[in-house]
Parts: structure tokens; sequence; C-alpha cells
């Protein structure tokens, strides 16, 4: 992906700044695989719920906080339930 401005100065949408070849790894999901780099160094588990942005953490309810008690994972429930094509 490139980052590419319009003339106002904001960032082109992503299917613009996206090259041939970023556009063929979003669509074979290979664009996950720098993420196991992150498994190997043990900052991310294979399975878990997938990282929630923590800048928003005073947002989320109890429940949601929950989920920065254990290990993000690379892979969580909807992946595991199919994807959204």
């Amino acid at each position: 992906m490139t980052s590419e401005r319009g003339f106002d100065g904001k960032l082109l949408a992503d299917n613009i700044r996206l090259t041939p070849f970023g556009r063929w790894l979003r669509a074979s999901s290979l664009d996950e695989l720098p993420e196991l780099l992150l498994v190997i160094r043990g900052h991310l588990s294979l399975i878990g719920p997938r990282p929630l942005p923590v800048m928003y953490l005073t947002r989320y309810s109890a429940h949601q906080t929950r989920r920065h008690e254990v290990l993000p994972g690379l892979s969580g429930w909807a992946q595991v339930n199919g994807r959204n094509l």
C-alpha cells in the first residue's frame, strides 16, 4: 500500500492505494503472514480474541475490557466460523 494523498492532503481510498501485489496478498489472506512472527516471539497466540484498540479502553464495557486480560490471537471466532467476503 502506498501513502498517496489527494489534493486536500487526505489519504486516498485503500482500493486506489493498494499495489497489485498488495491486492493479491489481501485476496489470498496472506497479509496476515507477518503476524506469524509475533506468534513466534510470544506477543500473539494462534487462537484468541482479536486485539482491540487500547486507545478506546475507557469506552469499553467491563465485558469488553476483559479481552485485554488474555493474549490476543491471530485467528478468532469470526475467522473460525467463516469470513465476510
